[in-house]
């Protein structure tokens, strides 16, 4: 049984930001992400965005149920199956007052009459789970082992494994949605008609001029992350072979394959966004318009007497931003082979290296360290890429070497000098990897709410020659998107990769005996022992100025010593 009691409250004093939107020019259609400044919008006096926050302590729990069989049956004396079933069950979570809301498409909104509105756990029939129950997780799992030759065994496995999560609980005051928890946006008022423009007499003095949304509320007419009913648990399909064997008696060999599905995988995303088909309309998307819910809805940007004609075109049009948290949409796939073999204890040395190549493709963003993003929420097949995290190639070597000195050694083998002098060590990783693939980056004009834009991509961004920190790719390879389209470049770039890594980790230690049952370990450890710097990734926003270059590094050398006395 899981419990969690959060009292978080989210931005309790307000939060105001202030970017270049207000500031930039001349062009207000167009965004920029090198003209206009901050420090401009804060002295002009009016929060770009911003939110403040209400929120209850909550207290919620949840129940797992696990059960499994697993067998070993050996057919014959070289030959193993492994055979067994998991089944997982978590329950949804509840809360102990009740106060957990839903998102259901097929409900009438009471106040505007709509489809689509926030409900909430306990009331008007609905049960006291968020989400509904998913009692059919079932995981075979299946491996074998068969040794068809002296000294060689090859193996193999499958598994299907499932990941129910505690929902980011904790993570965020509103990690598992609002209604109960309200986050009320800036508005400054009816917005005049050239978007990226502040209205007349915008001030802080007044970020919210129709008040703030107080729980409990189905925020109708604002922004809403919420969950619905049909969520999902999260899966892989977890595959490998290998064949291992050993030669001159200490030196094991080994070539495996590994391959994994993700399905189901968690992603945040808007399902409120509205379709790309849209984007003919072109500066029709931002004409202002009639408010049909003027009169109706009395906080926010649906308070005002017209709305931009886009807001109006959104699935569900009495709200804003819709964000489902935890939306089991993602899809990953991931193969790679791996060639090791490992030298055990040949004079003193030991020895042990791997090499992979692999590739991951995934068509959203890792949840918690993603370093891309969703551009068209509508289309997830656009986002398929490779993984953020994809590196082709990697080598990792561990090695050991007791030096020959000391008791019993080649060298100072004396009584006295061996037991002073003897017992060193010397030991290390070596770690080298291809870089992974660069995310370019650009200012969206879609002007479609919720639908980003990629840059444009005009040719290979590869440079022939000449490449160094300053000229990382083809800069020229890119461009911003037009205004309404979607641009042409991928989430992450396919031939584009950041600098690798190249790492030496050293130690050197060494163990002194004092009595039977007292022992003084001292160890000296270098981490980069040779201060190669580990260069980031090239800065890639098509309008920055250092566009390209490569500014940063991290890894600097790490030295650090040890004595511990063991009795």
């Amino acid at each position: 049984m899981s419990t969690a009691n959060l009292a978080r409250p989210q931005n309790p004093s307000g939060l105001y930001n202030f970017d270049r939107t207000f500031t930039q020019g001349p062009n207000p259609l167009t965004a920029s992400n090198s003209a206009g400044y901050g420090l401009a919008t804060l002295l002009l006096g009016a929060p770009t965005g911003g939110s403040f926050g209400l929120s209850p302590q909550i207290a919620l729990s949840n129940k797992s149920y696990d059960a499994y069989l697993q067998d070993d049956w050996k057919i014959r004396r070289n030959f193993t199956l492994n055979l067994g079933v998991r089944w997982d069950y978590q329950t949804p979570w509840t809360e102990r007052y009740d106060r957990l809301g839903f998102f259901d498409p097929s409900a009438k909104d009471p106040l505007t009459g709509r489809l689509g509105v926030l409900r909430f756990v306990g009331k008007d029939g609905a049960p006291r789970y968020q989400t509904d129950p998913q009692k059919t997780n079932f995981a075979p799992r299946l491996g074998l082992e068969w040794q068809f030759a002296k000294d060689t065994v090859f193996r193999s496995a499958y598994g299907l494994f499932y990941f129910p999560g505690s929902g980011r609980i904790g993570a965020s005051p509103n990690g598992l949605g609002e209604g109960f928890i309200t986050s009320t946006p800036v508005y400054l008022g009816q917005p005049p008609a050239a978007p990226n423009t502040p209205p007349l007499g915008a001030s802080l003095a007044d970020p919210f001029v129709t008040g703030l949304q107080i729980p409990p509320t189905t925020l109708v007419g604002s922004n809403l992350t919420t969950a619905l009913r049909d969520w999902l648990t999260s899966f892989s399909q977890q595959w490998n072979a290998s064949l291992q064997r050993t030669v001159f008696r200490k030196v094991l060999v080994e070539a495996a394959y590994v391959g994994n599905r993700g399905e189901r995988l968690w992603s945040t995303r808007s399902f409120n966004a509205v379709r790309d088909s849209y984007l003919s309309l072109g500066s029709q998307l931002d004409d202002l318009v009639a408010n049909p819910f003027y009169g109706i809805v009395t906080q926010g940007t649906l308070s005002a007497a017209t709305v931009r004609r886009s807001q109006l075109l959104r699935p569900y049009p009495q709200y804003l931003k819709l964000t489902r948290f935890n939306d089991t949409v993602g899809d990953s796939i991931y193969h790679s082979l791996t060639l090791r073999t490992n030298f055990r204890r040949i004079h003193g040395v030991t020895l042990q290296g791997a090499y992979t190549i692999s590739k991951a493709i995934d068509n959203a963003p890792e949840g918690f360290a993603g370093r891309s993003s969703i551009a068209n929420p509508n289309n997830l097949r656009a986002s398929r890429s490779l993984s953020d995290w994809d590196r082709p190639q990697f080598v990792v070597l561990t090695y050991i070497y007791e030096l020959p000195l000391g008791k019993g050694k080649k060298w100072i083998g004396g009584r006295f000098t061996g037991a002073v002098l003897g017992n060193w060590q010397v030991s290390g990783i070596s770690t080298f990897g291809k870089g992974m693939p660069i995310v370019i980056t650009g200012p969206s004009n879609t002007r479609l709410p919720d639908v980003n834009a990629t840059p444009m991509q005009l040719k290979s961004p590869i440079l022939q020659s000449g490449q160094d920190l300053n000229n990382w790719f083809d800069k020229t390879a890119f461009t911003t998107a037009p205004a309404y389209s979607l641009g042409n470049d991928s989430r992450t770039e396919p031939n584009l990769r950041a600098p690798g890594i190249n790492t030496f980790d050293l130690a050197m230690s060494r163990s002194q005996p004092i009595r039977e049952k007292m022992r003084l370990k001292f160890r000296a450890e270098m981490f980069n022992a040779f201060n190669k710097p580990q260069f980031d990734a090239p800065n890639s926003g098509v309008t920055g100025v250092n566009f390209g270059k490569i500014n940063s590094a991290t890894g600097a050398r790490v030295v650090q010593f040890a004595l511990r006395l063991s009795y």
